[in-house]
């Protein structure tokens, strides 16, 4: 339990009103969060970042833990649910072949 505090600490003594929440506030560029419903750290932490960018999207995978793309490469297959519709709405980014 103590790691999972110290873990959760530092996020949010960056999040909580300090200068990476004003950086992400100044981001000007559209942003995908992905992260998994079973990661074991503190979800306040993702949550913070996601209400601090003013252009994002989140897309919360379900049985994936803290890397979702690895413990769920078959929910980024194709891009679905994330990438191609996030690319599509973005017309200036270009999508690899």
């Amino acid at each position: 339990m103590a790691v999972r505090a110290a873990l959760g600490a530092a996020p949010r003594r960056l999040c909580d009103g300090g200068d990476l929440a004003e950086s992400c506030r100044r981001v000007d560029v559209p942003t995908l969060i992905v992260d998994g419903t079973a990661d074991i750290r503190p979800r306040d932490a993702v949550d913070s970042l996601a209400a601090a960018l003013p252009s994002v999207r989140r897309v919360a995978l379900e049985a994936a833990g803290h890397l979702p793309w690895v413990e769920r490469p078959s929910a980024a297959d194709h891009g679905a649910p994330l990438g191609h519709p996030f690319v599509d709405d973005h017309p200036g980014w270009r999508r690899a072949a």
